[in-house]
């Protein structure tokens, strides 16, 4: 995820929905996210595209970054 989110940060997270996962099967975990930051590369994108699909996450919002 490049600049964007750092491995440790991804790693915490992964962390974090698994054990959610282990402990509370049925729960459903849900997402906002933004995403064609300045910078961020197709690699980028659909590296996050396939952690959602990975981990089954539901998707509120995606939109694309906008600068102010």
């Amino acid at each position: 995820m490049g600049d964007v989110m750092d491995v440790s940060k991804a790693k915490f997270y992964v962390s974090l929905i698994n054990k959610i996962k282990r402990d509370i099967p049925d729960a459903t975990l849900r997402t906002s996210l933004i995403v064609g930051f300045p910078g961020e590369t197709d690699e980028d994108f659909y590296e996050l595209y396939d952690f959602l699909k990975e981990y089954n996450l539901k998707k509120d919002i995606i939109e694309e970054y906008m600068q102010k």
